[in-house]
């Protein structure tokens, strides 16, 4: 089924694709760059304002592709822009910012979530008949969402 795990930037970018002519135009999901077509690799950027967002290892794995950059914005089914890998690193690219980000292991919660978590945590510690952390209180939580995976992911909270 057509879109049915794209975003609407995506959706946007598979018919220009298929428009401009490529063929085999696969969708990769989560993984960067976002298609791969019989003409090479396209990552898909939504423009907020005049600025573009990236972490570090897309960056990485954008220039290691050679994958070109198609910007849209919500107005236009078109790009507004295409950038060529290699320009990314330079920070202004024809009127846009380039934002990099390096990955943080680290969640924050704003004070009320985190005293919402606590005071979950204490009730399930008096059900269970033992100490619950926070940790376990928020995979309980998620249990109610039956299609969310819950995965270890190595990520250092601070309350």
């Amino acid at each position: 089924m057509l879109g049915m795990f794209m975003n609407k930037t995506e959706l946007k970018a598979f018919k220009w694709l298929q428009k401009q002519g490529y063929t085999n135009v696969i969708h990769q999901g989560r993984k960067t760059p976002d298609f791969r077509t019989s003409g090479g690799f396209f990552e898909v950027k939504l423009a907020y304002g005049h600025t573009l967002n990236f972490t570090s290892g897309q960056v990485e794995k954008i220039v290691g592709a050679d994958a070109k950059v198609l910007v849209f914005d919500d107005d236009h089914d078109d790009p507004v822009l295409t950038v060529d890998p290699d320009s990314l690193e330079q920070g202004l690219i024809s009127g846009f910012i380039i934002r990099i980000t390096k990955p943080s292991n680290t969640i924050s919660v704003a004070e009320d979530i985190y005293i919402a978590l606590v005071k979950i945590a204490a009730d399930l510690s008096v059900r269970e008949g033992k100490r619950i952390s926070i940790d376990e209180a928020i995979r309980y939580l998620m249990t109610f969402n039956p299609t969310l995976k819950i995965e270890e992911t190595g990520l250092r909270r601070t309350y």
